[in-house]
């Protein structure tokens, strides 16, 4: 790609123009907040004129106090009024600081302005092809993959870099070494001595001010692979050190042009696309560049363009490669003209079924959830994750950067949604005929804000123990964490889980008619954990006071104090053996994640200072809508013929399963009845499920058979019948039943068998 260097606007250019500024930027597609950037720099001017007028103040009566010194005058007066315009200065210069600061950091999201010979549009489907050179070769033969015969010639060796680095790297060997070197050394001499370029063996290492100089950052960190112990980047591109190599320096008007060319290894974090495009040498980690940069006047800089891009192609017709020259469109351009998180797209080479499925998260996100995804390729579906625009599992992310909590909320599913079908679209040569989605817990989520804000972008939802009350779910994590470290006393070792478990089963398991050491239907169990209570003392065997106290708020739901409110439902009898995940040493890093980096903003926010009355309240109105997918009017997506099967764990460890029960309730009262809302919409509670899967009860079964059933043939599931696994084996097979209905034993036959239940 050949391309004309982005620069930061200067701010003046911004202040002054504002209104062209944004609208010569409009076509390229950005986000950017213009007006947090007007305020911004209106209050760093505010606060430079302070500081200026308090420099102005201070010298004037230094001198003043100078003076009455050498008079014998005395001073004390103004010595303490300097003392008090000391501390006013130093606070405004460090406020002036920040608001620099934080301008930069806006300022260097405002792309350049694109060139009017660009084309408008908004991705690459907007590109315009300039021109071709040469044919494409007529083959008389099945054409093999070049990894295929790289493998086979012995030139390249993906295995082997795969043990000693990993997965997108390549070993170079014999004559592909020397293929490789001989390519680099015939640019290298082709652009030094007939195009007159001077090589340059640049540094593969550069510092944060090359990379922000360049455009890399703060845009694409996320990106880059960093040293851990020093503020060092390795080079995406041999364009970084090449273009900073004049930094600060004033260059003569009679020396331009200047052309350089440097051969580096390049170094990017590179998602690619999954299935048969990420084999060979497409989107690796670490690659070889041979990189032009010319230093231009202005005035010939676009002519400098046609001549640099000329010089490439020089390569290619030497080494009779065909090709063509595109025009990228405004909205393809680089520099923050597209979206930071990756799309993954896996298509089968055959046996597409016609159908696309994507699917969804976990907790934060911040990966692609391959394992799903290559399950779906196996049923034929084309499929589809992201990572929803950032890496790692965590809400650091979020710390400064609205868009990409947008991008977590909703933005990142929607936008991998639209281009997905584009890009199976144009490798098919037709559309997907359905598309569904397939997720839990945060993927349930995913799903259901997908059917309440995108309803036309699925035809069918799968949504598994949905995060869909966000910011009451990681308020119920931290009243866990608080209750069980309320004090010592009250944490309750994971020795005791059983403990309890095994008194919960006792008590309750013989309601369902059937003992199996799982319960059917938790709601109907009454059971106070004080029935253990230690009668002296702590003991392995009992609880102690306190230890009871904090069973018992696990159990309760987490409220309101002054309002007594419910905020979100507590944790159902029998889910005890997973308590370590709310109730360990420390609270669920989930829920103290979205306060310290979405709320209050504080990575050194502490769970127990949290007030489960106003903190909340700030809560919800700083999410307003962004996360939660709490709304229950979902008529647009039933009215295309859209369905939604929902399942949820009784034992759900991490999320309370009456908060599917609640917002099921909430849809079928916003629809007018259950009457009008099984035909779209069914929730399947699970048995001694856990969050998501596992656990004592039949946690197998097969979701996107039954929503297949229901889409494309119009047969609502009426059961689905799940299994328990040992080993690999079914030991135990169950009835799902649609709420509120429970599977029923028919009192006769074998009580691990499916067969012998029925759903009333």
């Amino acid at each position: 790609m050949l391309e004309w260097p982005t620069l930061m606007l200067d701010l003046s250019l911004i202040r002054e123009h504002l209104k062209e500024v944004r609208t010569r930027l409009g076509t390229r597609a950005q986000d950017i907040d213009w007006d947090g950037l007007h305020k911004l720099d209106q209050e760093r001017r505010d606060l430079l004129t302070k500081v200026e007028e308090l420099r102005h103040k201070r010298k004037t009566v230094s001198d003043q106090i100078a003076k009455l010194k050498r008079d014998n005058r005395p001073v004390e007066a103004l010595m303490e009024e300097m003392r008090g315009v000391g501390d006013r200065l130093k606070s405004l210069e460090d406020s002036l600081r920040d608001a620099e600061e934080r301008l930069n950091a806006l300022a260097l999201r405002v792309p350049n302005f694109p060139h009017p010979s660009v084309p408008i549009g908004a991705d690459p489907s907007a590109n315009q092809e300039i021109r071709r050179w040469g044919k494409s070769p007529a083959l008389t033969f099945p054409p093999e993959h070049h990894w295929e015969l790289g493998e086979s010639l012995g030139i390249l060796d993906f295995e082997r870099a795969a043990r000693m680095t990993g997965a997108r790297f390549a070993v170079y060997s014999g004559a592909g070494a020397r293929l490789e070197r001989a390519l680099i050394n015939f640019m290298l001499d082709l652009h030094t001595t007939e195009h007159g370029y001077r090589e340059i063996l640049p540094p593969f290492l550069v510092n944060r001010a090359s990379m922000t100089g360049t455009g890399q950052l703060p845009k694409f960190e996320s990106d880059l692979f960093r040293l851990r112990d020093d503020d060092y980047f390795l080079i995406p591109t041999a364009e970084v050190p090449l273009t900073n190599l004049h930094r600060e320096e004033t260059l003569r008007e009679a020396m331009l042009p200047l052309q350089y060319v440097a051969y580096t290894p390049c170094f990017r974090r590179e998602a690619g696309s999954y299935g048969k495009d990420t084999r060979g040498l497409i989107r690796q980690h670490q690659f070889n560049k041979v990189e032009l940069v010319m230093f231009s006047r202005a005035e010939s800089s676009y002519d400098d363009l046609e001549h640099l891009t000329a010089h490439a192609e020089e390569v290619l017709k030497r080494l009779n490669l065909h090709y063509r020259v595109v025009t990228l469109c405004a909205g393809d351009l680089g520099f923050a003209a597209a979206k930071t998180y990756d799309i993954e797209v896996w298509l089968p080479a055959s046996g597409w079924n016609g159908k696309f499925e994507a699917v969804g998260n976990g907790g934060w996100a911040g990966i692609i959830a391959l394992p799903a995804m290559a399950a779906a390729v196996q049923r034929g579906y084309a499929t589809a994750g992201t990572d929803t625009g950032h890496e790692g599992g965590t809400a650091v992310f979020a710390l400064g950067h609205p868009e990409k909590l947008a991008d977590f909320g909703y933005r990142a599913v929607h936008e991998m949604t639209v281009k997905a079908k584009s890009i199976i679209s144009a490798y098919y040569g037709d559309a997907p005929k359905l598309s569904y989605w397939n997720g839990c817990s945060s993927g349930g989520r995913e799903g259901l804000k997908e059917a309440q804000k995108f309803p036309a972008d699925f035809d069918g939802i799968i949504a598994g123990a949905p995060a869909n009350y966000w910011t009451h779910l990681v308020t119920h994590s931290i009243w866990i964490g608080q209750a069980v470290h309320q004090e010592e006393a009250s944490f309750i070792p994971p020795s005791k889980y059983k403990l309890i478990h095994d008194a919960v089963i006792e008590a309750c398991d013989a309601r369902d008619a059937v003992k199996d050491g799982v319960l059917e239907n938790p709601g109907q169990c009454k059971f106070d954990p004080a029935v253990l209570q230690c009668k002296d003392g702590d003991a392995s065997s009992c609880l102690t006071s306190p230890q009871v106290e904090a069973a018992r708020k696990i159990y309760a739901p987490a409220t309101n104090p002054r309002t007594k409110q419910i905020l979100f439902p507590g944790l159902m009898p029998g889910s005890e053996m997973g308590w370590a995940g709310l109730a360990g040493p420390q609270p669920l890093s989930i829920a103290t994640d979205h306060f310290k980096y979405v709320v209050s903003k504080d990575p050194n926010w502490d769970y127990k200072k949290l007030n489960f009355d106003s903190d909340i309240t700030l809560t919800d109105k700083m999410d307003n809508g962004l996360i939660n997918a709490t709304d229950a009017n979902l008529k647009q997506f039933f009215a295309h013929g859209g369905k939604i099967l929902q399942y949820h764990g009784w034992n759900d460890q991490l999320i309370s399963p009456i908060n599917s029960i609640n917002y099921y309730k909430s849809v079928q009262h916003a629809m007018g009845g259950a009457s009008k809302l099984s035909d779209s919409y069914r929730l399947f509670m699970v048995p001694g499920m856990n969050h998501c899967a596992g656990g004592d009860g039949p946690g197998s079964f097969d979701t996107v058979s039954a929503l297949e059933q229901w889409v494309e043939k119009g047969k609502a599931p009426e059961q689905i019948v799940a299994s328990h696994m040992t080993n690999g084996k079914a030991d135990r097979t169950r009835p799902l039943c649609p709420y509120p209905q429970v599977a029923t034993y028919k009192g006769t036959g074998n009580t691990d068998d499916a067969a012998n239940f029925a759903c009333k």
